[in-house]
């Protein structure tokens, strides 16, 4: 908190942001608990924890009125930060990757995305050995928008916390660089912890040269150089080098590349719509395994909401289109049902590819009292994932299935495991993030699987996985020859030709 606080210069209202991350936090272990839904917490819960907090003192209304500012802000119109789940920064940070964020035009959500993209990083680098070889590169463009100045208060300029944020993050290897047209403007403690400078062109404004002057040590005739600078003529300092001086050059031309065809693949699938933390189940009902399609009697349901829900329970792993279909829902009764479902925490919306799913909750199978076919209480999401694959692969192919296999390790269990009739074994790991993926990896060395394959929500998070493991040097190659990775649409598939 500390670092958003001074992102948004805020001091006496501290407090109250600490107040409402603990309600926050706290609101989040009830939810995951009772719903053993896989979320996360985000900004928008904080938010909305610290509309609850009271207060009646004068002094101390002005500063939670000033933490309420200050969230909005980052927030903004749009809620930008609003969301149950967002894009992974390790899937994301496995990957050569281009954030574009030129339609982001708000300073202070600039700063908070900046900010907590090195703090994730941060928290990864202060535990790893330091090292002098650059593992990665991370280039800020236009860096004024992201890490200007901090807000000066009585003419006092704020400590930014950035300063001990890139030392460590130095240490570990991980090489930040800052592209900018006003140096001056640069964060101080920025300015004081980088060790290289590159001029490329003419910098204009008394501050910006005095800037530059001061860190690479020129005189004020080469200072005034710079004003007549051309088109690629730069000046260089490097620290640590054999020669100690500037060095004034030229950039070499180098040719546009050629157009290249850019994926137009949609990664909305990844991220998952905000819904508040206290909407859900006031009990947990005791999960018992029971058939896939639920074969029962209909009561008399009235409601379209109940309709819906119903309709989940006996069809649990049908596509919503398909539920639509059978109920004979216009488009706007359906979302209205189904809005209605899922905030009374009945029914959870899941994405797979293009494929949506909603996947009723063990509240729901309490309200029509039926048993609760999930024997995991830690992600009915990842539950409901085995049970469509467990339901495909016995639809479609004369395979041997069986959920949830031990293999060996104690307490150690497979997703799932298939055996063909020439006695060749396949495992199945159902993966919905990268989360926990070398650990999932280590169990299944020494066993007798031909082949292992990471059955993934979206392609997205296949070419994450796959991506994860291709850079991973910590496994043994004759286990990873095993791998093969599939999303959901991918394998309903190829399982459905005969494949």
């Amino acid at each position: 908190m500390p670092v958003l606080a001074s992102v948004c210069s805020l001091i006496y209202g501290l407090d109250f942001l600490n107040q409402a991350v603990d309600i926050a936090h706290s609101q989040f272990q009830q939810y995951t608990k009772q719903t053993g839904e896989e979320t996360t917490l985000c900004f928008r819960d904080i938010y909305e924890a610290l509309l609850t907090i009271k207060v009646s003192n004068f002094r101390q209304v002005g500063y939670h009125d000033a933490a309420k500012t200050a969230f909005s802000l980052i927030l903004g119109k749009r809620n930008l930060f609003k969301c149950r789940r967002g894009l992974s920064f390790e899937w994301l940070f496995n990957e050569n990757t281009v954030i574009n964020a030129r339609s982001l035009t708000n300073e202070m959500q600039c700063k908070v995305l900046v900010n907590f993209m090195l703090f994730w990083l941060y928290q990864r680098a202060r535990n790893l050995p330091e090292t002098k070889e650059i593992k990665h590169v991370i280039i800020i463009d236009d860096a004024t928008r992201f890490i200007g100045t901090t807000n000066q208060l009585g003419g006092q300029k704020r400590t930014s916390p950035l300063g001990h944020i890139l030392a460590v993050l130095r240490s570990a290897g991980i090489c930040v660089i800052f592209a900018t047209q006003l140096p001056a403007q640069i964060d101080p403690a920025v300015s004081s912890l980088s060790r290289n400078m590159i001029v490329v062109g003419n910098i204009n404004g008394e501050e910006n040269l005095r800037v530059i002057q001061s860190f690479i040590s020129i005189t004020q005739e080469q200072k005034s150089s710079i004003l007549r600078f051309q088109t690629r003529e730069m000046l260089a300092f490097i620290s640590g080098s054999a020669w100690p001086y500037p060095v004034h050059g030229w950039a070499p031309f180098v040719e546009d590349m050629p157009a290249q065809n850019i994926s137009s693949e949609d990664y909305s699938n990844m991220i998952d719509p905000w819904h508040s933390l206290t909407k859900i189940p006031q009990k947990e009902t005791e999960q018992v395994p029971a058939p896939e399609t639920i074969k029962s009697e209909q009561p008399t349901v009235n409601s379209s909401v109940d309709k819906l829900v119903w309709d989940c329970l006996n069809y649990p792993n049908d596509k919503v289109t398909e539920h639509i279909k059978r109920l004979d829902f216009s488009v706007r009764a359906y979302e209205t049902a189904k809005n209605a479902a899922i905030q009374e925490g009945y029914l959870l919306h899941s994405m797979s590819g293009k494929s949506v799913y909603l996947i009723a909750t063990p509240k729901a199978y309490e309200k029509f009292n039926l048993p609760c076919p999930y024997e995991r209480s830690t992600s009915i999401e990842h539950s409901f994932y085995v049970n469509l694959a467990v339901h495909l692969l016995k639809q479609y192919t004369d395979l041997k299935v069986q959920p949830e296999t031990p293999i060996g390790i104690k307490g150690a269990t497979l997703d799932i495991a298939t055996i063909d009739k020439s006695g060749k074994m396949t495992a199945y790991e159902i993966t919905l993030s990268t989360t926990n993926l070398l650990s999932n990896a280590a169990k299944l060395q020494d066993t007798a699987y031909e082949k292992i394959v990471w059955l993934c929500k979206d392609a997205a998070t296949a070419n994450a996985v796959k991506s994860y493991f291709n850079k991973s040097s910590a496994l043994p190659e004759d286990l990873t020859k095993k791998f093969d990775y599939l999303h959901f649409s991918k394998f309903s598939s190829q399982i459905k030709k005969g494949k």
